[in-house]
C-alpha cells in the first residue's frame, strides 16, 4: 500500500475513532491490544459512513502497524508472537515486516 498524505488523514481519523469507542484511556498501555480485537474494530467500523474504505485502512494499515507494535513492544522472538496470536511464524514475519515499513512511512515526512 502505497500511503498518500489522505490515506495518513484516514489512518489517524479512524485510528482515533476506534480508540475512542473502545473507551481508551491515553493512559492505558491496553490500546495496541484493543486495537487489534479484528473483530470487536471491524464492528464499530460497520457502522462507517465509508465502511468498506474504513475496513480496508484498518485491515491493511492499522492491523499491521498494531501488530509490529505489539511484536516489538511484548516478544523477544517471532516464534513466539506467531504462537500467541496462532498465526504461522511466516504470516507473523509478514505482519512484522509490513507494520515496521508503514509505522516508518507514516512517521516520515515523505508522504506522496
Amino acid at each position: 500500500m502505497i500511503i498518500t498524505k489522505e490515506i495518513k488523514k484516514s489512518f489517524r481519523s479512524i485510528e482515533a475513532l476506534l480508540m475512542a469507542e473502545l473507551d481508551y484511556d491515553q493512559h492505558n498501555s491496553e490500546h495496541v491490544v484493543r486495537l487489534l480485537n479484528k473483530a470487536k474494530c471491524e464492528d464499530i467500523l460497520s457502522t462507517c459512513v465509508l465502511n468498506q474504505y474504513c475496513t480496508t485502512i484498518y485491515n491493511d494499515l492499522i492491523y499491521p502497524i498494531y501488530m509490529y507494535l505489539e511484536y516489538v513492544n511484548n516478544f523477544l522472538t517471532v516464534d513466539r508472537f506467531a504462537s500467541y496470536r496462532g498465526i504461522s511464524s511466516e504470516d507473523a514475519q509478514d505482519y512484522i515486516v509490513q507494520g515496521a515499513s508503514y509505522l516508518n512511512e507514516l512517521n516520515s515526512g515523505d508522504l506522496v
